[in-house]
């Protein structure tokens, strides 16, 4: 069963995957489902199958999300590498507080459009001071599952 920290993740995880299928686009034939390669796979989490399995489940036969295990010590070396290959994830983990040298080289997504949407209907889904995090120059480009009070 989820708790309401697993299911505001799994909300995430269904956000991410709309921002990608609307800016990175994945992968697809005209036959089959598109294809979403998604850096976001935390081996740590006990949750974290169960939550992938409702993830791929409720998109099964439109979108085949591929996850891939998040290397925390290599985590900016993976991205990075991806990026200079020019086959990168369509969605990464990463902290939010950090990501400003992307967001200066525009490697980041600007958020805010679908954040606001709808009339902040996803925005208002956050504590503020968490979205917060992930703002840049009154842009937001990363988006908190969770947050965790020592780090």
């Amino acid at each position: 069963m989820f708790t309401a920290r697993k299911w505001h993740l799994f909300t995430l995880l269904i956000l991410f995957l709309g921002l990608a299928l609307s800016a990175c686009g994945g992968s697809s034939s005209s036959s089959g489902p598109i294809t979403i390669r998604f850096y976001g796979n935390v081996t740590e989490w006990a949750s974290q199958p169960a939550m992938t399995k409702a993830l791929q489940d409720h998109f099964k036969g439109k979108y085949n999300i591929q996850m891939i295990n998040v290397d925390f010590n290599n985590l900016d070396t993976v991205i990075k590498t991806g990026l200079i290959s020019g086959n990168p994830a369509d969605i990464y983990f990463y902290w939010p507080g950090a990501l400003k040298s992307y967001v200066d080289a525009h490697q980041a997504l600007d958020l805010t459009p679908y954040l606001a949407a709808n009339n902040n209907a996803w925005k208002n889904t956050f504590v503020p001071s968490h979205l917060a995090l992930g703002q840049y120059n009154g842009k937001f480009y990363d988006v908190p599952s969770d947050v965790s009070r020592p780090v």
